[in-house]
């Protein structure tokens, strides 16, 4: 278990801030190994699962569940708001110390918005990780007969449950709302429309885009759903010459939210306003390019970046915003 975890985490970007660790572990009582914020480098982390000792006893899944969305998912143990919470639960036995506990609290950690991964080891009767897993099951439990076969789990977690929403905007003078992210519930849709959208010549009006962007994209009556991460991929060749002194702290409202910006700027000389867009740090999140064919393989810098397994869909061209919704 120690080695699953260890391997893990490695594609976990997790010096820079972007992804934060806790380690709990249960048998008759529960143990907080550390919290989210206990640690800041990957070495610190994987030092202290190699010091995470083997500890005997029942298994009492209900405890380690209601440990886990009160205690270790909170402001003070590290949560930060408008974050993804991920559980990764792993079980070699089923509950058999307060059983009729376990399901109702996996549905309050659910109910808060956490995304609940589990992995059944030797397991034969899977109605109670059924019953903790996120829905649907299919994609959120996972059944092993030994540890070797979780040699490479960690990309099946990642890449089987991401349902993605996207909205398209683009702005110059005005801004124009392509379309939402319930608009559309194919990929072939969504192709056709972004064939379809047309240049509209202008100046830069970065502010209004970003304010169209948090107050009325990500909005639930245009699809934005709680509970799941909210991401801005913002292109632009331009600095603001309309509004800009709004620009900033529109960009700043949308990070308030919860909102994930990417900033994309080309051929810019100055990139301080791009920086200044970007979710912090901006070494992660802000990128210059001189051409759109150094655009090429810049989604594999994205999606290292923010978290593995997170697709999105590009669409490159000047002074136009795409903002996705990543959906479990």
């Amino acid at each position: 278990m120690r080695a699953f975890v260890k391997k893990f985490l490695q594609a976990a970007n997790i010096d820079c801030g972007e992804v934060r660790v806790g380690l709990m572990s249960y048998s008759t009582k529960v143990t907080v190994e550390f919290h989210l914020n206990t640690y800041n480098t990957k070495a610190e982390l994987i030092d202290a699962i190699d010091k995470v000792q083997w500890r005997f006893g029942s298994t009492n899944t209900a405890d380690g569940l209601k440990t886990m969305h009160e205690e270790m998912f909170s402001k003070a143990n590290g949560d930060r708001p408008g974050v993804q919470n991920i559980c990764v639960f792993m079980t070699g036995g089923i509950s058999n110390i307060d059983d009729y506990k376990t399901i109702p609290e996996a549905e309050k950690a659910r109910e808060k918005g956490i995304h609940i991964y589990v992995i059944g080891i030797f397991h034969k009767v899977f109605s109670e990780v059924i019953g903790i897993a996120s829905h649907p099951a299919s994609l959120n439990v996972f059944a092993v007969d030994s540890f070797d076969e979780l040699e490479g789990l960690d990309t099946t977690i990642f890449e089987s449950d991401i349902s993605v929403l996207h909205g398209l905007m683009s702005y110059s003078t005005k801004v124009t709302v392509e379309f939402h992210l319930n608009t559309y519930n194919t990929k072939a849709e969504l192709i056709d429309a972004i064939d379809k959208v047309p240049w509209r010549y202008g100046s830069t009006n970065t502010a209004d885009g970003l304010k169209t962007m948090h107050e009325e994209m990500f909005s639930k009556a245009n699809g934005d759903r709680p509970g799941v991460q909210n991401i801005c991929i913002i292109m632009t060749d331009g600095v603001s010459n309309i509004n800009y002194e709004r620009t900033i702290p529109e960009a700043k409202k949308a990070r308030q939210k919860g909102i994930h910006i990417y900033a994309i700027g080309i051929a810019l000389k100055d990139l301080s306003e791009v920086n200044g867009i970007a979710s912090q740090p901006a070494c992660l999140n802000a990128f210059a390019v001189d051409s759109f064919d150094d655009l090429e393989d810049l989604d594999k810098k994205i999606f290292k970046s923010y978290c593995s397994g997170t697709y999105i869909l590009f669409y490159f061209c000047i002074g136009v915003s795409l903002f996705i919704k990543i959906t479990c």
